[in-house]
């Protein structure tokens, strides 16, 4: 009896914060998505996510859209296949080559969608504290190339949504150059 009651004890915090949990996701408002309703958690507020996703649902199926930088989720709730070969874009996980290749497999792409979130070396370096490099030349490359070949349609304080501008080309050079 006293080794139940001490496991009981013991295991209280872990319940009471699992509970705390369940509760606040079942209070969730759902939101809807092309994969169907979701409830979004606290990070994410439907105000930011259900416009973007709305604005996704809306465009041609044809229509490829390039999800940067760490967002592996979003995809399957817009129900978009990734423009490129790559859904996780983090400094140091990321090889140059990557971005090269991500940035050519982009001239595809008519729209991206950019999660502000993660594209600023503060940002990086509170998720992943060992970063040695949370803004090293491949990524400046790489988002220099997106900024000029795509304009803003929508941007929120977390996403941003844009479009190819007409007639622009995704400059690919600067990233990874083969070695001579």
């Amino acid at each position: 009896l006293a080794g139940a009651l001490v496991l009981v004890v013991a295991a209280a915090p872990a319940i009471v914060g699992w509970a705390r949990g369940a509760i606040e996701a079942l209070a969730l408002a759902p939101t809807a998505a092309a994969a169907g309703r979701v409830a979004l958690g606290p990070q994410t507020t439907p105000g930011e996510l259900s416009p973007l996703l709305g604005r996704l649902a809306a465009l041609p199926p044809s229509e490829r859209v390039l999800f940067y930088p760490y967002d592996p989720l979003l995809p399957v709730l817009a129900d978009r296949a990734p423009a490129g070969p790559l859904d996780i874009f983090v400094p140091g996980y990321t090889w140059p080559s990557q971005y090269r290749a991500a940035c050519e497999a982009a001239r595809r792409a008519r729209w991206v969608v950019i999660d502000r979130r993660y594209t600023g070396a503060a940002a990086l370096r509170e998720a992943w504290p060992a970063i040695a490099d949370a803004d090293p030349p491949e990524k400046r490359a790489f988002e220099h190339a997106i900024e000029t070949a795509f304009t803003p349609v929508v941007a929120g304080p977390r996403y941003e949504l844009r479009r190819r501008a007409p007639e622009a080309a995704l400059d690919c050079a600067a990233i990874d150059p083969p070695a001579r």
